[in-house]
């Protein structure tokens, strides 16, 4: 009876843990969606309307539409660079790390 508890327990576990998973993949799909359509009409859309369309006040100012993902773009560089690196460095550590002690034991 109480190996059932625990693999009921489990199963509810696990399906409380896929239902919020596919909540954040929802959301941040429906996200990533208004983003595209946002930047989509920013670029394009404002491009060909007049200066005194009342369709330009939603949007920043066209030189922002390059800036902004420019510098998105180096972050995100600079990120996975120094994430790479990070691990490299751990490797890097644990190689020196083992060849010491393999060093000390042979002494032994």
């Amino acid at each position: 009876k109480n190996q059932k508890k625990n693999k009921n327990k489990k199963k509810k576990y696990n399906l409380l843990k896929m239902a919020v998973d596919q909540l954040l993949s929802i959301l941040l799909f429906l996200f990533s969606v208004s983003v595209f359509v946002y930047y989509t009409a920013w670029v394009y859309v404002k491009a060909f309307l007049p200066e005194d369309h009342p369709f330009q006040n939603y949007f920043l100012c066209k030189e922002l539409a390059v800036q902004i993902p420019k510098y998105l773009l180096i972050i995100g560089v600079a990120g996975i660079f120094s994430v790479f690196m990070y691990v490299k460095m751990l490797k890097a550590r644990k190689a020196a790390e083992k060849a010491r002690l393999e060093k000390e034991g042979k002494k032994d």
